[in-house]
């Protein structure tokens, strides 16, 4: 009785946050699953172990997510980079992937670019970017990007460590969450 009880208390919380736990036909990807409501992210980029779980969305056009009547657009971030002249640009909350490219590179060449090429391209995450110093006197750059801003900062910190990468330091940050409309 007490189980049963338990049960129908947790169904009555999700039913009245607008979680559907009882969905059936779960999405998958690369052997991660989301509950119903979330689908996963076209990055497919787990941090230990969790999938990249994001609200239902049929792309760019928007789709239906767990509560009724509620739409998400996706969102496009992206990192260029001038190697002469060591210059980054980035975009985030893009409508589209080719506006983030655009963007970034926009940003770079601002920024006093003059070769800026993109380096690195997210949806519906955070990007990170970190930097360490290597032999010779150089610097490896490395990319991550995850669901929320912490975990794409530790993600970047850790393959800039497995890099190589000596002083590791996360060098820029922008987010491109998926929006309600």
């Amino acid at each position: 009785m007490k189980k049963s009880v338990s049960m129908l208390i947790i169904a009555a919380t999700a039913l009245v946050a607008g979680l559907n736990i009882f969905a059936p036909g779960k999405a998958k990807a690369q052997g991660w699953s989301c509950g119903g409501g979330s689908t996963i992210n076209s990055a497919h980029t787990a941090t230990n172990g969790e999938p990249p779980c994001i609200p239902v969305s049929t792309g760019v056009t928007g789709g239906s997510g767990g509560t009724p009547g509620m739409q998400w657009e996706s969102r496009w971030g992206a990192f260029a980079f001038d190697s002469q002249s060591a210059t980054m640009g980035m975009a985030g909350a893009m409508t589209s992937r080719g506006r983030a490219k655009k963007e970034a590179i926009a940003n770079c060449r601002s920024q006093g670019g003059t070769n800026c090429t993109v380096r690195f391209v997210f949806t519906n995450h955070c990007g990170a970017v970190s930097q360490g110093q290597v032999a010779g006197g150089r610097y490896v750059q490395n990319y991550y990007s995850d669901i929320t801003l912490p975990r794409a900062t530790e993600g970047a910190l850790k393959k800039c460590t497995e890099s190589g990468g000596a002083n590791c330091e996360i060098a820029f940050t922008v987010c491109a969450k998926p929006q309600r409309i």
